[in-house]
C-alpha cells in the first residue's frame, strides 16, 4: 500500500505541474517513458494514450538504433487480478497489429 501511495503521490504532483488530464495508469506510462527511456515530456505525452480507445497499448517508444517497438500496457493497481488482466490488453494490442 505504501508503494501506491507514493507513486498516487508523484502521478498527482505530475499531473498539476503538467495540467494534464488522464488517469493515474496512463499518468504513469507517461512518467515511465519519461524515466526509462529517457524522452522529453512533449514526446512522452505524444507517445501514452489518454483514452479507451488505445487498442491495448497504452504507450509505445521506438529505438531507431535497435530497430525495436517498445509497447508498454500499465495498470495502476493492488489488485493481482487486475493487474494480470492487463496481459489480455496487451494480446489485444497483439492482434490489432
Amino acid at each position: 500500500m505504501e508503494q501506491k501511495s507514493k507513486f498516487g503521490a508523484a502521478i498527482k504532483n505530475f499531473r498539476i505541474k503538467q495540467g494534464v488530464e488522464a488517469s493515474d495508469q496512463n499518468l504513469m506510462a507517461t512518467i515511465h517513458l519519461m524515466n526509462d527511456r529517457r524522452i522529453d515530456i512533449n514526446a512522452a505525452l505524444d507517445q501514452s494514450s489518454r483514452g479507451p480507445s488505445d487498442k491495448g497499448i497504452d504507450a509505445w517508444d521506438y529505438d531507431a538504433k535497435t530497430h525495436e517497438l517498445y509497447i508498454y500496457q500499465s495498470k495502476f493497481s493492488e489488485s493481482k487480478y487486475l493487474v494480470l488482466d492487463g496481459l489480455n490488453d496487451l494480446l489485444k494490442a497483439n492482434r490489432w497489429f
